[in-house]
């Protein structure tokens, strides 16, 4: 059995949202018991098990691959962490579906973390997009599937894309891509693969993230992603990424871009122990 966190713990870590993905970087991390709804890929960046709680039991690897909607704790002491959030409307999202195969975690060898990291960062130095469908063959497991998101719910996703507020009834988009509102209830979920007020209020809580992080105000922050106070906000986030969003703010920096997030990274393997080296700790003062 795996006790309860009664604390959060957190390091110097920076963070990019965009295209899909929420990506952070940093050292140590421990976070409470949480769930979002998103698919997410954490990688130890120098060799050493991370350690992740999942259904009271606790997982030692050096990477995980975990499903959407999964309730985990996850704790990083001392070294370093790169973690992927792939959001369930990616337009790749269903290769992670595929290669967990039902189940909730996967846990990633030390070769097959290194065969990721090494895309990943050739992906960030080069500002190239982050191909999730290339990162997943790196593993040796292609997936020969060719799924689509219905069109509708594509345009759907494309609408809430666009609004500076991440509020709209179920009905008025329902009405903006041709179908009924139970019936584009029941697609969103079939092809998101989660109910369509939890999307958006995930959606609501990376914006007001990107907000806090820009303005160091939780308040405005709030204000402007659509909550209905600071306290709502951080009761969110704490459910959906396991820590407050104060601690967000205090100790995180928000990339530009996929190039600065990476900004002073060793890329060099120093040998088949540690993965990129232990210069890549000098990121962590470079906020």
């Amino acid at each position: 059995m795996v006790a309860n966190s009664t604390s959060v713990n957190i390091g110097i870590f920076r963070v990019y949202c965009g295209e899909g993905c929420v990506i952070t970087l940093g050292r140590t991390l421990v976070t409470e018991w949480h769930s979002h709804l998103s698919y997410q890929i954490s990688l130890g960046l120098h060799g050493n098990p991370l350690a992740l709680d999942v259904n009271n039991e606790r997982c030692l690897a050096n990477g995980f691959i975990i499903g959407s909607a999964i309730p985990h704790r996850l704790e990083v002491y001392g070294d370093c962490c790169l973690t992927i959030l792939v959001d369930s409307d990616h337009l790749h999202s269903h290769h992670l579906q595929h290669l967990l195969q039902s189940r909730e975690v996967l846990k990633l060898s030390s070769q097959q973390v290194k065969n990721m990291l090494l895309q990943i960062f050739d992906a960030f130095e080069n500002k190239q997009y982050l191909d999730i469908k290339t990162l997943m063959a790196s593993l040796n497991k292609p997936c020969g599937c060719h799924y689509g998101l219905d069109k509708r719910i594509a345009k759907a996703v494309e609408i809430i894309d666009c609004l500076p507020e991440k509020i709209i009834s179920s009905q008025s988009i329902a009405e903006k891509v041709c179908l009924s509102e139970s019936r584009f209830r029941h697609l969103f979920k079939e092809n998101i693969g989660v109910n369509f007020r939890q999307y958006l209020l995930w959606r609501r809580l990376n914006d007001a993230l990107k907000y806090a992080l820009l303005t160091n105000s939780l308040t405005i922050a709030a204000t402007k992603a659509g909550f209905s106070d600071s306290a709502h906000l951080s009761r969110t986030c704490k459910e959906m990424y396991g820590l407050k969003p104060s601690f967000i703010m205090r100790q995180g920096y928000l990339s530009s871009s996929l190039a600065t997030l990476v900004s002073g990274v060793e890329q060099e393997l120093v040998n088949t122990q540690l993965l990129l080296g232990r210069q890549y700790c000098t990121l962590c003062t470079l906020v």
